[in-house]
């Protein structure tokens, strides 16, 4: 490559371009520690507004025109382990919740893993055969930011 004057109007340019996603990450990552800080101090009032709420025997409250209340999530925990309620399930009458999946992660990383050994411009051939009519790869490429 070959390099740029630096009194290039595009040199100049693209250096602002590089600061202002420099100090755009700067931004993210301070604001992103603030947010972690808020959901925090939130979950703590959270937690005291629950048991406000329980000592007044109330379920919901007034304030300023909005309404605070107890809410209920109600969530599925595995007893043993997934690979069990799995089975359990295809044996019930609930069978049809039940679905044959991959992990997505799991698939990116064979993937990965194909490309690895793969030579340049052959990137489609390192899927084996047997899937490549139904796998595909994509690459997305972003710009890394190290210190």
């Amino acid at each position: 490559m070959t390099a740029v004057p630096a009194q290039s109007a595009t040199l100049a340019s693209a250096q602002q371009r590089w600061r202002d996603l420099l100090a755009m990450n700067d931004d993210i990552r301070r604001i992103e520690r603030d947010l972690k800080a808020l959901k925090e101090a939130r979950a703590e009032l959270d937690a005291q507004i629950r048991d406000d709420l329980v000592e007044m025997g109330a379920d919901s409250v007034r304030v300023d025109g909005r309404t605070l209340y107890l809410r209920t999530d109600t969530f599925s925990v595995h007893l043993i382990d997934e690979a069990a309620t799995i089975d359990a399930l295809k044996r019930s009458e609930h069978a049809d919740i039940v679905r044959e999946t991959v992990n997505g992660n799991t698939l990116h990383a064979l993937v990965r893993e194909f490309l690895r050994d793969a030579e340049p411009g052959q990137e489609d051939e390192a899927i084996p055969e047997e899937l490549r009519d139904v796998l595909g790869i994509h690459q997305r490429f972003t710009i890394g930011i190290r210190s």
